[in-house]
């Protein structure tokens, strides 16, 4: 064994650190960071404007991560992994802001709307991007089931929802049209939250008692479709602004562009490990009673 003197011991450290900081030097220097200009806005409502900025400026923190690293995946790109993989946040990248500066923000008059939302505030910063590696963390994800693989015209349809992790979620039904029925959340359920390991059925004893089923429809035209439940679920809190959305009558979402976009844009800024989805697919039959 070799035994150093206390001092060669202290400047073999003092050497150490010094390294260490250079080649962290040599990292950040390494870093592509990429400039972009970017605005978001927020109603004011209740005259709080306090809280309009700090929505508009979270929104333009957003907005200049996908322009920097996200412009180019496409809607189309998205929906073709998913269709061939399920998977959507495979293909979104991650991205963090390392340096930004507000540009121009204040209040922005808006005609024809609402006494309480007249009024936006609009935030425009310039920011730098950096995109970011990771991967998917292995011991955060979702355990799901649906009460049946199989459906009758009719039948009711139960989803089962458990995470390894507290998280935030969202659930879609993707219909054998391509049209998407955003089920949570929603008006009248505005749960989004799972405690670590909190078993969550939808619709449970408490949205039956009000009267909330998820009824399974098979087209005329058809005599079997497949359908699917999607699962989105961040370690962050997010919510989708699908106000901008089309809907139908029946809050079906008829652009699926829009809606991936809106995906992106939440998703972009969230690291790959904090991340996990699920997909589950289902058929709906008619019977041969149905047929004849």
């Amino acid at each position: 064994m070799i035994i150093l003197h206390s001092r060669l011991n202290w400047w073999a450290a003092f050497l150490l650190i010094i390294l260490i900081s250079l080649i962290r030097v040599q990292t950040s220097w390494a870093q592509n960071v990429i400039w972009v200009s970017a605005e978001g806005t927020a109603p004011v409502t209740s005259n709080n404007r306090n809280k309009a900025r700090k929505q508009a400026l979270e929104t333009a923190k957003q907005n200049a991560i996908v322009v920097a690293l996200a412009s180019g995946v496409t809607a189309e790109t998205l929906l073709v992994n998913f269709r061939l993989s399920g998977s959507i946040l495979g293909t979104i990248p991650y991205g963090k802001i390392v340096k930004k500066k507000i540009v121009d923000e204040g209040l922005v008059k808006v005609d024809g709307q609402d006494q309480d939302k007249q009024y936006l505030y609009r935030v425009r910063i310039k920011a730098g991007v950096v995109e970011q590696v990771g991967e998917e963390d292995p011991s955060f994800y979702l355990d799901t089931a649906i009460n049946q693989s199989i459906f009758k015209n009719g039948d009711e349809l139960k989803i089962q929802i458990r995470s390894t992790k507290k998280c935030y979620f969202a659930v879609f039904n993707i219909l054998e049209d391509n049209k998407i029925i955003p089920l949570l959340p929603n008006d009248y359920f505005k749960k989004n939250y799972l405690a670590t390991n909190e078993k969550f059925v939808f619709p449970g004893k408490a949205h039956r008692k009000k009267g909330f089923k998820i009824r399974v429809h098979l087209p005329e035209s058809k005599t079997v479709v497949t359908e699917s439940i999607y699962i989105l679920a961040l370690l962050h809190p997010f919510a989708l602004d699908l106000n901008e959305v089309k809907k139908d009558d029946h809050r079906m979402i008829n652009d699926q562009k829009a809606l991936i976009k809106e995906l992106i844009r939440k998703v972009v800024g969230i690291p790959v490990k904090s991340r996990a989805e699920a997909l589950m697919q289902y058929e709906i039959r008619k019977t041969k009673k149905e047929t004849i």
